[in-house]
């Protein structure tokens, strides 16, 4: 795994009910939805660049928290409890 690199812009999340999720930046989120997602049902989940760039595992605190309940997988090293595949 190359942790040198950041994993992207944005993350998506889709939940065992079928809800679909995209976290990102607020500086970015307009963008993902209209060039990278249009005409996807995600909803966003807008943050400050600065909370991710402060706390590393703070797209996978948002994660976990819109899960409810339930593991949260990733292919990306996350920390918390998460499941890399």
């Amino acid at each position: 795994m190359d942790l040198s690199r950041e994993a992207g812009v944005a993350a998506l999340l889709v939940r065992n009910d079928g809800k679909r999720f995209v976290l990102g930046s607020r500086i970015e989120m307009p963008r993902l939805l209209s060039e990278e997602l249009d005409g996807e049902e995600f909803e966003p989940v807008e943050f400050s660049w600065k909370k991710k760039r402060l706390r590393p595992n703070y797209v996978a605190t948002r994660a976990v928290a819109l899960l409810g309940n339930g593991a949260l997988g990733s292919d990306l090293g996350v920390g918390l409890d998460c499941t890399v595949s």
